[in-house]
């Protein structure tokens, strides 16, 4: 019975319906990529080379524009985004089936800079990129932090996806906040312990707003917000350095304070360092430079 009394419309069986298929769909998928980390991988790469060439003219545009590939680097390059694109799959599709500890194993984290600074200011920003796994970054990585982990992001407009994304975000012990609801959480924190908001913080925002920057060689723009909270605030404000580890499917992180002045500027050019050390590694089949960015703000 549908709240109220009615009867379920059929839609509303129908929509039940699609989910749970799409729960089981995810469920079955996560237990085999679980199971077999490395031969999903090799799976999803085959497919992505030979029969889908997912957002080649993307990939490819990109490497040109922020890496300065010549023709001859930009097949060997979009291969090579493949691989790791693959491997982000299927690493993101294990999580769901792997327990948090597990993940934490995979990821070593030197926070001890940030948890002090944390301590001290009663809360710190953390910016980050879209550089090796940043999902296993945030659920490793939560029982590195001393203090209430927020992970800052933009609710999907499917109900079905967006709780998928909050489930798999919330694992490690974060809380998934809502970009628009970040005022909210700051005035409802536990008193006398340190707040951690974490943010993704190299999407293009619009040309009407922005700090202009670089990512890799390309001049772009980034969001003017992680840097005027930070200072509304009162906060240090940290980068989240990540880089692949030793072994397959493993990571490493260290937070490296910003700047309280020219915060995202030198936040992009921490990135840019690591994107050009790991150039594979970056999610490059995301239209980055889709927007033309002045020089300043207009």
């Amino acid at each position: 019975m549908a709240a109220g009394g009615g009867a379920l419309k059929p839609q509303d069986w129908a929509g039940r319906l699609v989910q749970k298929a799409g729960l089981l769909a995810l469920n079955q998928a996560s237990r085999g990529a679980a199971a077999n980390l490395d031969g999903v991988a090799t799976l999803l790469f085959a497919l992505l080379k030979y029969v889908w060439p997912y957002r080649r003219a993307v990939v490819e545009a990109n490497g040109r524009l922020a890496l300065g590939l010549s023709e001859q680097q930009v097949e060997a390059f979009r291969l090579g985004y493949y691989s790791h694109f693959a491997n982000l799959i299927a690493e993101i599709l294990a999580a769901f089936s792997l327990s948090a500890g597990y993940i934490a194993r995979r990821v070593s984290c030197d926070f001890d800079n940030m948890n002090h600074a944390a301590a001290k200011a009663g809360g710190c920003m953390v910016l980050t990129g879209h550089l090796c796994n940043w999902e296993w970054l945030l659920i490793g990585g939560a029982r590195a932090v001393q203090g209430e982990l927020l992970g800052v992001y933009q609710p999907l407009s499917q109900a079905f996806f967006d709780g998928v994304v909050r489930q798999l975000r919330g694992k490690g012990g974060a809380i998934p906040l809502p970009q628009k609801q970040i005022l909210r959480a700051l005035a409802t924190r536990h008193a006398g312990r340190p707040m951690v908001l974490s943010m993704v913080a190299d999407q293009a925002p619009p040309v009407d707003s922005y700090v202009s920057a670089r990512l890799g060689l390309q001049q772009t723009g980034f969001f003017t917000g992680p840097e005027a909270l930070a200072k509304r605030l009162g906060w240090p404000c940290f980068y989240l350095k990540l880089a692949p580890g030793k072994l397959p499917h493993t990571y490493t992180s260290t937070m490296v304070q910003l700047p309280a002045t020219q915060t995202v500027a030198a936040f992009a050019e921490m990135l840019s360092v690591d994107i050009v050390a790991h150039p594979h590694m970056y999610l490059w089949s995301h239209n980055r430079f889709k927007h033309n960015y002045p020089t300043t703000a207009g």
